[in-house]
């Protein structure tokens, strides 16, 4: 559950960085999907007693910062 969205997301960015316009800003939605759903995963982790809390929170706090970047970039 975990792994796709992990993989997807710095694939999507490097691949939205070698393309321009409209196209450039897909990919890089696509990535702040990925994004998003690997934040929600860890919490559903953290939910579930599969990780604890501190152990993800600052994977939580990188992903709260790209979103923010991608946000920025695609608006």
């Amino acid at each position: 559950m975990i792994r796709r969205p992990a993989t997807s997301l710095p694939l999507t960015l490097g691949g939205g960085g070698r393309r321009s316009g409209g196209d450039r800003a897909h990919h890089w939605r696509i990535a702040a999907g990925s994004a998003e759903e690997l934040r929600t995963a860890l919490r559903v982790a953290i939910a579930w007693g599969d990780v604890e809390d501190q152990d993800v929170s600052e994977a939580l706090e990188l992903l709260d910062r790209v979103l923010a970047m991608l946000w920025r970039l695609t608006r």
